[in-house]
């Protein structure tokens, strides 16, 4: 059997997404995913779990992953805008919210997360 990777989609405004790819047989995956969680909001769009092979050929090789797409349709079609490759919450903080705190780039967006 091989390894499976979880992708969960959070809504984060303005038609942007938030994709989470973590692993439960990842140590560094289970290190953050607590505190990534802590900062997403409860509005999730999608769960999907895939084979490794698969997430490798299709999206990256590194997990933990995380990725901010726009017009998020299907895990097939989807344009990605950021992304960051990261164990350490204090560099996923930085990410997280040096995109959230631009100007203008989540006009819709809650912060009560």
């Amino acid at each position: 059997m091989s390894k499976q990777i979880d992708l969960t989609a959070y809504s984060i405004g303005n038609n942007c997404v938030f994709i989470t790819c973590t692993a439960s047989w990842c140590m560094p995956c289970n290190k953050i995913k607590p505190h990534v969680l802590e900062l997403l909001p409860d509005k999730v769009l999608l769960n999907k779990v895939i084979d490794k092979e698969e997430y490798q050929e299709k999206y990256n090789k590194f997990i933990p992953f995380f990725m901010i797409v726009n017009d998020f349709i299907d895990f097939d079609n989807f344009k990605i805008l950021h992304t960051i490759q990261t164990s350490n919450i204090e560099e996923f903080k930085e990410f997280f919210n040096s995109i959230i705190k631009k100007p203008g780039y989540f006009e819709n967006l809650n912060n009560d997360f």
